[in-house]
């Protein structure tokens, strides 16, 4: 290029840069009041052979002026070269200094309480004379904003994305989603908590998350996808798309709806899981919070709990959702020392872990943290975690961004974007290994329904990205942090009374089990009970957790009082050998195995003092031999007790003879004739020696 041509361009690039202030220098005057803009779509990223950039925005005037003389204007900022910088921008827009700026007028107006489309067409090589000639991809920040006689009315901040050519080597991502929701049903089998009704429709967050998915999976290249999924969340989809009761009375039947939207989850979570790119971790069957399972003693209950958790899983979503141990997500995040000690034994590859799960080391030039962490545990074994990348993470809970979800989904792979483009520092030395950068993002099951398919297209679609399973991603990013601990290791516990109960509980519904004549489902049905009553989310809220420990101690004293004999009874022998006749109670429909014991020293029992019977109708008769020993009134302790051996009742018989047993009676005379011979021993005088 001549010197002349040189300095032309330079001088047309002042003059453009010097209008381009303009606008961004109108932006401080006051705003029209009550009138709000709304992302409706952006193309994520423009390309040297696709550089159009389209944008729709909703203006919403919800104030009692009409807007006229209207006009939509678009600013962008020069490009962006720190996350600090990023993320600033997102607050504050592009900046004094502007590549470009322009404005477009718009027929018609905005009257109170009126919503409006307005569309921005911009073809990012042309129409932005300093990106024709950049060598390199970017981040750039722009405003958007809608005028009103010129005077800004509303704006909002994006980030444009340009890729100047095919990224040579994508920064792999390790992203995950879960699928989780509520306990919605109560131990009664109704539904108590109607949000999960409205979370189950095509626009509601769990139906929107779910068709996001499985957009995703019809598509041609997607990439990794993990979920972590709650099994009783299954559970109750299943449930609810059968048909069900809610606490109000009202019924809903499989035929409709919110029924049918359940059942239309159901199977798309089944194509998604029938993916060959999809993994699947079950997390324990009601989400319950491994430190306090394993603190509390429930080890046992925590293997039920995993136990259930994978079968429900593959009944629900088919043998194609077989879950994976490669990665685990604990409920809520929650670890410690204990759990993370008991995952390594499991043989789990790596933990989906929280953001703050360890303190993250500062890395040079202010980098994005590490995405992964190797934890050495006390007990000398190691295990890896996976720690999404806070600045991602906060813009997805920033309240700001969720109430404009493309907007929010478009922020953070524009933050996506600025890390990939933080150059790694090459190895100097011929021993070191080669650096290989990555990334991690967790997908709340809370983010808003009109987030779910700009946000995860955005991740599977993305150049510069390329997704990895847990596993694969610990075993190739290079370096993780070594040496780390866990910051704050969860400390919530269930009260020891509660724990107790579901102890005790659990032994009753065995007692119940081995009481059964027949084959049931009912003992596993209340056994998945107490595990719900072992959910994360009562932790905090005991009460509702007692409720099912309640529900399964009003079933089983109910089965234990109907096996029970009636009271009272009252025996009368009229000769000193007779049979007692024990009237027991009524078993109901289901058959009842009980074991009856008789004690007394008052009397014998010829035919033995226990019997294994069976109780298929009311007033059922037990009839033992007795032989009384004596005359009179005497008490006999019958036990009532289930196979397991759980004691069900112990009382006293009252049992009167008017007769003796002459055989009972020669036997007492011997006796006491042998005392008496005994006795009066000590009378006789012995020869001494």
């Amino acid at each position: 290029m001549s010197i002349d041509r040189a300095l032309r361009a330079l001088l047309a690039s002042s003059l453009v840069m010097g209008a381009c202030m303009l606008p961004w220098l109108g932006q401080a005057q006051a705003q029209e009041p009550g009138v709000t803009l709304t992302l409706i779509s952006q193309t994520p990223i423009t390309t040297q052979d696709d550089p159009l950039l389209q944008i729709t925005v909703q203006a919403t005037n919800t104030s009692d002026v009409a807007l006229d003389v209207l006009s939509v204007g678009i600013s962008i900022g020069v490009e962006i070269d720190s996350r600090f910088v990023y993320e600033r921008s997102l607050i504050e827009g592009p900046g004094p200094t502007l590549n470009y700026a322009t404005t477009s007028p718009q027929e018609g107006s905005l009257e109170p309480g009126q919503q409006r489309l307005f569309d921005i067409d911009l073809d990012m090589i042309e129409g932005v004379p300093s990106l024709s000639s950049t060598s390199d991809s970017a981040v750039y920040p722009a405003q958007i904003d809608v005028r009103s006689d010129g005077v800004v009315a509303a704006s909002l901040n994006t980030a444009l994305i340009h890729l100047v050519r095919a990224p040579e080597e994508p920064m792999l991502l390790s992203w995950w989603t879960e699928i989780t929701g509520p306990i919605a049903f109560g131990p009664d089998g109704r539904l108590n908590d109607r949000s999960f009704e409205v979370s189950v429709a095509p626009d509601g967050s769990l139906g929107a998350q779910v068709a996001s998915l499985l957009r995703l999976v019809e598509s041609e290249d997607h990439g990794a996808i993990d979920l972590a999924v709650e099994p009783a969340l299954l559970d109750q989809l299943v449930r609810m798309s059968q048909g069900y009761e809610r606490a109000d009375g009202s019924v809903v039947e499989p035929d409709q709806a919110p029924a049918t939207d359940a059942a239309e989850v159901v199977r798309s979570l089944r194509t998604v899981a029938a993916d060959p790119d999809v993994q699947i971790s079950a997390m324990p069957f009601s989400a319950p919070l491994l430190p306090a399972m394993l603190a509390g003693g429930l080890s046992v209950d925590l293997e039920e709990q995993r136990t259930l958790g994978d079968r429900t899983v593959v009944e629900v979503l088919g043998p194609a959702g077989q879950p994976t141990t490669s990665f685990e997500r604990p409920p809520f995040g929650a670890i410690d020392d204990a759990s993370l000690d008991d995952l390594s034994i499991r043989g789990v590859g790596a933990v989906l872990a929280n953001t703050d799960a360890v303190d993250r080391t500062a890395q040079l030039n202010d980098f994005a943290p590490l995405p992964g962490a190797s934890l050495t545990l006390p007990s000398g074994s190691s295990i890896d975690l996976i720690l999404p990348d806070p600045a991602v993470q906060g813009l997805l809970a920033d309240p700001s961004m969720m109430g404009d979800p493309v907007r929010g989904a478009q922020a953070v792979l524009g933050e996506l974007a600025t890390i990939w483009r933080e150059q790694p520092v090459p190895a100097d030395q011929p021993d070191q290994t080669e650096t290989v950068r990555g990334v991690a993002v967790a997908l709340s099951a809370s983010l808003p329904a009109g987030m779910w398919t700009p946000m995860t297209r955005r991740l599977v679609e993305s150049p510069f990205l390329e997704p990895t399973h847990p596993r694969d991603f610990v075993d190739t990013v290079n370096p993780l942090q070594l040496g780390a601990v866990l910051a704050a290791p969860s400390e919530a516990r269930f009260e020891d009374d509660y724990v107790e109960k579901i102890r005790s509980e659990r032994r009753d519904v065995e007692a119940y089990r081995s009481m059964l004549a027949e084959p049931s489902t009912t003992p596993d049905l209340l056994r998945r009970d107490l595990l719900y009553a072992e959910a994360g989310v009562y932790i905090d809220d005991p009460t509702g957790g007692r409720r099912w420990i309640d529900h399964v101690n009003a079933f089983t004293d109910e089965v234990f009082a109907r096996a029970l004999p009636s009271d009272p009874q009252a025996f009368t022998l009229t000769s000193g050998e007779g049979q007692l006749p024990l009237r027991m109670g009524d078993p109901g429909d289901t058959p009842l195995i009980v074991q009856i014991q008789l004690r007394s020293s008052q009397f014998e029992f010829p035919d033995g003092n226990e019997r294994t019977v069976t109780l298929r109708e009311p007033d059922q008769i037990v009839t033992f031999t007795v032989v009384a020993k004596t005359s009179g009134t005497q008490t006999i302790r019958m036990r009532t007790r289930a196979p397991s051996g759980r004691p069900l009742d112990e009382r006293n018989l009252a049992v009167r003879t008017t007769a003796v047993n002459s055989v009972a009676l020669v036997i007492t005379s011997a006796a006491g004739l042998v005392l008496v011979a005994l006795w009066s021993r000590r009378y006789i005088k012995r020869p001494r020696s």
